[in-house]
């Protein structure tokens, strides 16, 4: 793949107060022109709300409820006992750094964007809301047990209690231990809260079994390959009211929450532990599911979700990367979750960019812009490609501090990043049983003189001087993967390279061969 740097240097003053001591802001741009291709444009686009929903498991509710009912059904129920059990949250972010706080709370706290106790007008991709200006993170919703409150409370990020809510069979611990009574008066009570808030009962226990585990397998289709490809370690979110349950999605795609005993929609968000893909710079991207009752979910995202299967490559090259085979490479060590921002849009320097770590939270990680000049979507492979780039930038950034990583010579950080996003698209599609120009293309013939086969060279058996002249006699190969990531470390320039490369060279090279 070939790709462009636009090195562009930021003072922090920017952000802050100018100091003798303040570094640079550092962005990388990188660019690429592909040949383009034509697809049907379709949209995906932001979530629409309605009117707010009223929760039959607002202690409020229960309690409207409780006094409804007749005098021998209230008897039996002991009132008392129906005390908060759950708090329906709202965090106020004011920037990406707090919004990193939340989403790197252990034990994990889900987040989401859209309000749980909201109708959805019209289902989308993602959602900000619309009191919040573009540029600041939108509100994030949660369902905590009560006694992890006192923390969540002490963190310093903005914070509500909009419900204070009684579900004790929001855990199955707690469904197994209850007994029959417990659980037929709570049923009765809650189906009055159901009436109550206008909302129909589902009553799964007497009709449909009891409880089920939402299941199901997830695959994404790739413009490359022409096919669906089963994504691995995608978080899959199933709800029901204040109800929320995930896991994620095993290597061959598939997934089975923890149960339910109510219809759940059902929702692919696009994360991981280590990353999360949003639409701009703030947006979480997700893709909705159906409501589903007692039924399998097996989705193949199709060509017609345009920004979709990109969000998924976006995800598979992190995923690749973080967790798969990756022969012998260290993955990266970012300490917080990377922000793999997709622009639906052109840019005509550029198709991706990673800032290193001195953005203030202001700042995304990393940018993939997805569309070629006439507006057309660059292909999957190409998106994959674009984000292993960056992420090798985010990786070598990790790696060393970002001082000493200020220091490196572009045509050497460059060079790794081409390098990165070689090695693994290569491994990605040949264990799909193909190649693509992203991991062949050898020609490097675009007049940059930073976007080099250094790394590569060190590994293939390709002489690139057959193709271009320009360019050395290449006569080295069997650099193993994992001894390339150690003398990356201490690589400033050539010359420290060249130093590193007789350190650790094979048999197979001599110092005259790498001269």
């Amino acid at each position: 793949m070939k790709q462009k740097l636009f090195l562009t240097l930021l003072s922090l003053s920017v952000f802050v107060s100018c100091s003798k001591e303040a570094l640079p802001l550092t962005v990388i741009d990188d660019c690429t022109q592909q040949s383009s291709f034509s697809m049907d444009m379709t949209t995906e686009g932001e979530y629409v709300l309605g009117s707010t929903i009223k929760i039959p498991y607002s202690i409020e509710n229960l309690q409207k409820a409780y006094s409804s009912l007749d005098y021998q059904t209230r008897s039996s129920i002991d009132i008392s006992s129906v005390q908060p059990t759950h708090y329906y949250i709202r965090f106020k972010p004011k920037n990406s750094d707090e919004l990193d706080i939340l989403r790197n709370l252990e034990p994990r706290v889900f987040l989401s964007e859209v309000p749980l106790d909201r109708e959805i007008v019209v289902h989308g991709s993602y959602y900000h809301d619309p009191t919040i200006p573009d540029n600041m993170p939108t509100f994030q919703y949660t369902t905590l047990p009560v006694e992890r409150w006192p923390e969540i409370n002490n963190i310093p990020v903005e914070s509500e209690i909009l419900i204070k809510a009684y579900i004790p069979d929001y855990d199955d611990e707690y469904v197994e231990t209850r007994t029959t009574s417990e659980a037929t008066n709570y049923e009765i009570l809650l189906k009055k809260a159901y009436e109550i808030c206008g909302l129909k009962y589902e009553e799964v226990i007497e009709t449909r079994g009891g409880s089920w585990n939402p299941s199901g397998r997830v695959r994404s289709f790739d413009t490359h390959t022409n096919s669906y490809i089963p994504i691995k370690g995608v978080r899959i979110r199933g709800t029901h009211l204040l109800k929320v349950k995930e896991t994620l999605t095993d290597n061959n795609g598939e997934f089975e929450l923890a149960s339910f005993k109510n219809p759940v929609n059902m929702k692919i968000v696009w994360e991981s532990d280590e990353w999360d893909v949003r639409q701009g710079e703030f947006g979480q991207v997700s893709f909705d599911g159906p409501k589903l009752d007692h039924s399998a979910w097996n989705i193949d995202i199709g060509p017609e979700h345009e920004k979709n299967i990109r969000y998924a490559a976006m995800h598979r090259a992190a995923y690749r990367y973080y967790h798969d085979n990756i022969n012998g490479l260290a993955r990266p060590a970012n300490a917080r979750k990377e922000k793999l921002c997709f622009f639906d849009s052109y840019n005509k320097r550029k198709c991706g960019d990673y800032a290193s770590n001195l953005t203030l939270g202001i700042v995304p990680d990393i940018r993939v812009w997805g569309k070629y000049k006439d507006g057309s979507y660059r292909g999957t492979d190409i998106i994959f490609n674009i984000t292993a780039h960056e992420l090798g930038h985010a990786a070598h950034c990790t790696w060393m501090t970002t001082v000493q990583f200020l220091q490196v010579k572009n045509y050497i950080t460059e060079s790794w990043a081409d390098f990165v996003a070689w090695a693994l698209s290569d491994i990605e599609y040949r264990a799909l049983g193909t190649t693509t120009s992203a991991s062949t293309d050898q020609s490097w013939n675009d007049g940059d003189d930073n976007y080099t086969p250094l790394f590569i060279d060190l590994v293939d058996t390709f002489n690139q001087s057959t193709f271009n002249s320009n360019l050395p006699n290449d006569q080295i190969s069997g650099y193993e993967y994992n001894v390339i990531n150690m003398l990356l470390l201490d690589s400033y320039g050539l010359s420290s390279l060249k130093r590193n490369l007789k350190l650790w060279k094979p048999n197979n090279v001599t110092d005259e061969q790498i001269d």
